[in-house]
């Protein structure tokens, strides 16, 4: 079962990862604005603890985030997790089977620092950006379409390049693969997010 941190650990989410991008030479007052926005949208839009517990209690049995990270077991994958939690994403869970590309640090420190404040203010654009991470069924590498693509649950096509020395998605390194999670699913990780160009 997922469990979402109470509201005031929203706020430390997303400026832990905003914190991220501090490290990569933006701008202080753009990681500032970015902060402000995610503790302004935590503080008037969250539930309360008792809400977020009962709407947790009502998920459906499955693979949860804290499953995920078990499997994972990487500490570069950290700001994902900060990421699911805030989205409160329970696509995974309520999968019977799943391809999960699971972006790193890297992929979040990557990204411009005003569109990341966006998403973490709008969970259901964040949730949007995370079901185009996320295929229907179970994937493994050798699998991996040479030719053609696939589409995600969010609608987005990914196309694969497998020629390499390194594989990669819609031109975005794929880092590790094969990620067993509970049977039921496997994770890829990549090193940058799946957006819509």
């Amino acid at each position: 079962m997922i469990q979402r941190p109470a509201p005031r650990l929203l706020a430390a989410a997303a400026a832990v990862s905003l914190g991220l991008l501090a490290g990569c030479g933006d701008s202080d007052d753009a990681l500032d604005d970015a902060e402000a926005t995610a503790e302004s949208v935590v503080d008037d839009g969250a539930a309360s603890e008792e809400e977020l517990t009962e709407e947790a209690t009502d998920l459906v049995e499955g693979t949860s985030v804290d499953d995920l990270r078990a499997a994972i077991d990487d500490d570069d994958i950290a700001t994902l997790f900060e990421v699911l939690d805030v989205a409160g994403f329970d696509d995974i869970a309520e999968a019977e089977s799943f391809t999960f590309f699971a972006p790193d640090d890297g992929a979040f420190a990557a990204i411009d620092a005003d569109l990341l404040a966006e998403l973490l203010a709008d969970p259901d654009a964040l949730r949007e950006v995370l079901r185009d991470h996320l295929l229907d069924q179970t994937v493994l590498a050798a699998d991996l379409p040479a030719d053609g693509t696939v589409t995600t649950t969010g609608g987005l096509e990914l196309s694969f390049d497998l020629s390499g020395d390194e594989a990669t998605v819609n031109g975005i390194p794929i880092v590790r693969t094969d990620v067993t999670v509970d049977d039921r699913g496997v994770v890829h990780v990549i090193d940058g997010l799946l957006l819509e160009e």
